[in-house]
């Protein structure tokens, strides 16, 4: 099920985003978030992907960059 929205800012014009979400049991997750047409969801798989082949094709590379972010946001 795709859910839109329009977020209105105090200056410049709204931004649209759709959230995708699937029902699971009893509640809804989100499962993609897409702003102005660019899904999240595909932008994060292509960033992934760069990661990992700038690291030979090792996901040990993006694993490491990920703790790395992940401990520079606490």
């Amino acid at each position: 099920t795709m859910v839109s929205t329009q977020i209105a800012r105090p200056s410049g014009p709204p931004v649209n985003v759709d959230w995708r979400v699937r029902k699971r049991d009893t509640a809804y997750k989100i499962i993609d978030v897409v702003v102005e047409g660019v899904s999240m969801g595909v932008t994060q798989r292509q960033e992934f992907a760069s990661v990992i082949g700038q690291n030979g094709g090792r996901v040990e590379g993006l694993l490491q960059a990920l703790r790395q972010k992940v401990g520079s946001a606490g």
